[in-house]
């Protein structure tokens, strides 16, 4: 074995695409993840909203929102609670752009609007 010599040599190049397989296998793996544990997908998103709305002063409690979502009556001023229906149905939607498209559709989506800027 020691005296076996490789019929190739490792480049950069070959290194550069060893990481990128990994980095994206790492990626695929961390999604799996999550999609075996839907109610953490199901948590994150809730606390996305909730700390998006707070910064726009929605006085909404995380268990008020997570009510909203799930259906429930909230006490509250209706323009918050139809706040947290519109940012979550607004997620529900980008969330099936990106499954549908890819995410470099999306992001082109939300910042040019399919128009092209000069």
């Amino acid at each position: 074995m020691a005296d076996y010599t490789p019929t190739f040599t490792i480049t950069n190049t070959m290194l550069d695409c060893v990481a990128s397989i990994s980095e994206k296998i790492g990626k695929m793996s961390a999604l799996k993840n999550l999609e075996a544990k839907p109610h953490l997908r199901k948590n994150n998103r809730i606390r996305s909203i909730y700390s998006s709305l707070r910064i726009e002063a929605n006085s909404l409690s995380i268990g008020q929102v997570r009510d909203v979502i799930s259906g429930q009556l909230v006490l509250g001023e209706q323009k918050e609670i139809q706040e947290v229906k519109n940012a979550y149905a607004c997620n529900r939607i980008c969330k099936k752009i990106i499954e549908c498209y890819g995410i470099r559709s999306a992001i082109y989506k939300h910042c040019f609007d399919g128009k092209t800027r000069t």
